[in-house]
């Protein structure tokens, strides 16, 4: 399942919603998914805590193309992130822009998603979960929780992704809106237990999704 089938559209931002912040990987494997046949367009990492590990891409089962593919930016201020996140989601050599968003108030956010419009670029913003209660003008926004134990692996980690708002999306279910995904340890991807995916399938698109691990 790719970005896509999340309803994570280009040209809008999405906001990950997390303590501290989103695992790397769910972000580094939407990146992933997204630069495969997509030309020469870059990936921008903006804010050293959305940074991922860059031998991690490289390493067995990792995805050499995205550490190929990928920029990485480290603004000293709030107000220059932000600056920066706008120009990145303007610029028509971005096709995805991971941003830390800590702090981001909703004027900011609205900038920001003019900017994703405006540059038809595919936004993820990382949020600490402190920030879930602020207004955001993100077409989705998503919360992500630790996840149950796999008995099979107990030492891979798993994590729950709850749907928490959607533009243009009538109310659904809570149980309709969470989805569970999971590390496999030989390929490094990450992916979504068949059950709770189909649950989600009417809110979110068809019920399957792999991503690269980042590290």
């Amino acid at each position: 399942m790719d970005e896509a089938d999340l309803g994570l559209s280009p040209g809008a931002i999405h906001d990950w919603i997390a303590e501290p912040l989103t695992p790397l990987s769910i972000l580094a494997g939407l990146a992933g998914t997204a630069v495969r046949g997509c030309g020469s367009r870059r990936v921008l990492w903006i804010g050293r805590r959305c940074w991922p590990y860059p031998p991690g891409l490289v390493g067995p089962g990792g995805n050499a193309a995205l550490l190929e593919r990928s920029i990485f930016v480290d603004p000293p201020t709030r107000d220059e992130r932000l600056w920066a996140i706008d120009v990145a989601l303007r610029s028509p050599a971005a096709l995805v822009v991971v941003a830390d968003g800590t702090g981001l108030a909703m004027a900011g956010s609205r900038r920001l998603q003019l900017a994703a419009e405006a540059g038809r670029t595919l936004g993820l913003i990382a949020r600490p979960h402190r920030e879930r209660g602020e207004l955001s003008a993100a077409a989705t926004r998503w919360l992500v929780s630790p996840g149950p134990m796999d008995p099979a692996n107990p030492i891979l980690p798993t994590w729950t992704l709850e749907l928490l708002r959607r533009k243009g999306l009538r109310p659904i279910s809570e149980g309709a809106r969470v989805m569970t995904v999971r590390v496999e340890d030989a390929t490094r991807l990450v992916s979504v237990d068949a059950d709770a995916a189909d649950r989600s399938a009417a809110a979110t698109g068809p019920g399957r999704w792999a991503a690269q691990r980042s590290g």
